[in-house]
C-alpha cells in the first residue's frame, strides 16, 4: 500500500462500518421498536465515504465521490425514510 492511500484507505473503511451499522440499527429501532437500540448517526457516514473517494488516487473511486451517500443508508435512503415518515403522520393528522 503506498502512502497515498492512507487517508482515503481510512476513511473508505470508515464508511464501510458506517455503511454496515446503519441498517442493522435501523431495523432494531424502526422495525423491531426496540427502544434501548442506538440511535443511527445519519450522514457522517457518506460524508466520510465522499471524502475517501474525492482523496483516492483511482481514477474510478475520484470519479463518483457521491457514490456513498446513495450506499450508505445513514445517508440519502434515510433521509428520505424520514421525510416520508413526517409526510405520512401530517397527513393521517389532516384527516
Amino acid at each position: 500500500m503506498t502512502s497515498e492511500w492512507i487517508a482515503p484507505g481510512f476513511l473508505i473503511a470508515l464508511f464501510g462500518i458506517c455503511a454496515l451499522i446503519n441498517p442493522i440499527l435501523f431495523v432494531r429501532r424502526e422495525i423491531l421498536k426496540r427502544p434501548n437500540a442506538p440511535s443511527l448517526v445519519p450522514v457522517i457516514g457518506g460524508l466520510l465515504g465522499v471524502w475517501g473517494f474525492s482523496l483516492a488516487p483511482a481514477t474510478l473511486l475520484s470519479r463518483y465521490p457521491w457514490l456513498p451517500l446513495l450506499a450508505d443508508f445513514g445517508t440519502t435512503p434515510w433521509l428520505i425514510y424520514v421525510f416520508w415518515k413526517v409526510w405520512r403522520e401530517r397527513r393521517s393528522l389532516r384527516e
